[in-house]
Order: C-alpha cells, then structure tokens, then sequence
C-alpha cells in the first residue's frame, strides 16, 4: 500500500486507476493502478535506486512484455516524462521490443 503524492503523475494515475468491489460491504474495495503507471513507477523507483534494483527493471520490463501493443503508449510517454523516466522508458520499450511510436497520432488529443 502505498499514499499518494499530491502532484500531476499521482493525480493522472489515480483518475485512470480501477476500482473493484471485494464483497457488498460498504468501503471494501480495491484500487489498482493501470499497467502504463506500474510500468512508470517502476522506472522511476528504478530510477530513485540508482538504477540498481534489478527487480524494479525487470518488472518493469514484465509488464510491457505482458501488456505490449494493448499499452496506451501516448499516455505512458507523457506520465514517464512527467517523472523524468523518458529515456528509460524508451530503453526498457526497446528491451521488450516494443516501439512506443505505435499510436504516436494521438500523442497530441491528449495533451
């Protein structure tokens, strides 16, 4: 469990977050974050490390690899740069052998 930050990643990572109801009681659900902020945080724990944690790497790479071409690659890149992750985005993309160019149209709608 994590608390989130008060800035504009967390707060774009919450509104794409999903929520599930684990029973009929009242306030028992679970909030889990889109594959493209798994794969961001990641990078950028990664990142915090020294970019030493193989863990954080490679689960980061798990979830492109999974996720591939379904990725929202326009958002991804925008929450990556706004963490200052880039270019290990563009690093772990090219690893899964993904190309993050895929749905570079509609890069500009949502910004």
């Amino acid at each position: 469990m994590f608390v989130a930050r008060d800035d504009e990643p967390a707060r774009l990572q919450m509104a794409r977050s999903r929520r599930y109801s684990l029973d009929d009681g009242p306030g028992h659900e679970l909030v889990v974050a889109s594959a493209e902020d798994v794969i961001a945080q990641k990078l950028y724990w990664f990142q915090l490390g020294d970019r030493v944690s193989e863990r954080q790497w490679q689960d980061a790479l798990g979830v492109l690899k999974v996720a591939g071409t379904r990725l929202d690659f326009a958002y991804l890149r925008r929450v990556s740069a706004l963490l200052g992750v880039a270019e290990l985005l563009a690093s772990a993309a090219r690893e899964a052998g993904l190309d993050l160019r895929g749905n570079a149209d509609a890069d500009d709608e949502g910004r």
